[in-house]
């Protein structure tokens, strides 16, 4: 399984797959997940990147035969399309991700090109801006809760947080980024929007302070060794890769990220996914080893 998301409520995760498919997992109960209805098809190749809307009843999902399709399952058990697959890429989707107001969609590929979909009327997308990071490939996309800052992961490392307040006039904000070593692979906001993670190909993650947005500051030394970065919901925690364990970081000191207890293990080749459940209790790994490991976690003291 290539690529997770969690629902709102963090009781149905769906997972993208190599065949092209997607699938519903019910995990209410983490330890015993039970899958929801027949494999979603509609895609040809790989699925590369799947997102719920806030809501929980719209999935996105992106995959390399460049097509992004979006589905309605308010009823999980009977997911259906909505409207025709979107096809406005000429390359593979690599990520999908909504705004959090659920209204808007962006979508990337691997030409460096980013669309913005505006979905007021959800079975009827309409495209109302589009950019491009210059040369190279985008690999990940995220909102920040404001819902008008977008980070591009790419190889294009200078280019990374764009304004869309006008989505139909996207503009990068302030000037290249600076103190990164190597292409850009992930990029993940804190849930304040205060923090933003980016792992390089060069396996160092770096949190930058986004008081100000048009000059992100860099905080302290890059974790070196790891790659991906994904914040808890409570912000209090990042998650991080080391081939094929996850490595828990407490950011009580932004500028100094300490360890949480030892490495997570299980997976037997290196992870593709990572995500936290909304609530905070369950953490979701996916790996090129075919499998998806659910791990519950212990709340931490205030």
């Amino acid at each position: 399984m290539v690529s997770l998301a969690f629902a709102l409520n963090s009781q149905i995760l769906a997972a993208g797959n190599e065949d092209g498919t997607v699938i519903l997992w019910d995990v209410t109960d983490p330890g015993r997940p039970r899958r929801l209805g027949k494999p979603l098809t509609g895609h040809r190749q790989r699925v590369n990147s799947v997102a719920f809307a806030a809501d929980g009843r719209l999935l996105a999902s992106g995959s390399d035969d460049t097509t992004v399709i979006l589905w309605d399952v308010t009823d999980p058990v009977r997911p259906r399309h909505l409207g025709k697959p979107l096809s406005s890429h000429r390359y593979e989707v690599n990520s999908v991700a909504f705004a959090p107001s659920g209204r808007m969609l962006a979508t990337s590929d691997f030409d460096g090109v980013v669309i913005l979909w505006d979905l007021t009327d959800a079975a009827r997308p309409r495209q109302v801006g589009q950019f491009s990071i210059g040369s190279g490939q985008v690999w990940s996309i995220a909102f920040a809760p404001d819902g008008r800052t977008l980070a591009v992961g790419s190889t294009n490392r200078y280019n990374i947080i764009w304004d869309l307040a006008d989505p139909t006039r996207p503009r990068r904000l302030g000037p290249p980024i600076t103190g990164l070593s190597s292409d850009v692979g992930a990029v993940a906001f804190a849930p304040d929007g205060r923090t933003l993670a980016t792992g390089s190909d060069d396996r160092t993650i770096i949190l930058w302070d986004l008081a100000d947005r048009t000059h992100p500051r860099r905080l302290g030394e890059p974790l070196t060794g790891y790659s991906g970065g994904v914040f808890a919901p409570d912000g209090r925690t990042l998650a991080t890769t080391n081939s094929n364990q996850v490595i828990l970081w407490d950011l009580a000191d932004r500028a100094q990220p300490s360890r949480l207890g030892q490495p997570l293990t299980g997976h037997r080749q290196p992870i593709w996914a990572t995500v936290f459940a909304p609530d905070g209790h369950t953490l979701a790994t996916s790996s090129s080893d075919g499998t998806v490991i659910l791990r519950g976690l212990v709340a931490r003291q205030p």
